[in-house]
């Protein structure tokens, strides 16, 4: 979905949201990639793998930084 609307002019609050939506979006890619071989990642039940803490603490503060 973040994909439509990153080349909008929406309000900045909503810019960023999109941008932290489409960060989130590619650091899965890379977090299974670099994590998964390639048959791992055939067989892999994606509903156990976790993305560290830190990085939705890191997007969750830059949402807030907005607010400021």
């Amino acid at each position: 979905m973040h994909m439509q609307f990153l080349d909008t002019d929406e309000a900045p609050e909503l810019e960023a949201a999109i941008r932290v939506a489409a960060d989130v979006d590619c650091q899965w890619d890379l977090f299974l990639a670099n994590t998964y071989t390639l048959n791992q990642l055939r067989e892999l039940d994606f509903s156990v793998v976790r993305l560290p803490v830190d990085w939705f603490v890191d997007w969750l503060n830059q949402l807030n930084n907005l607010k400021h």
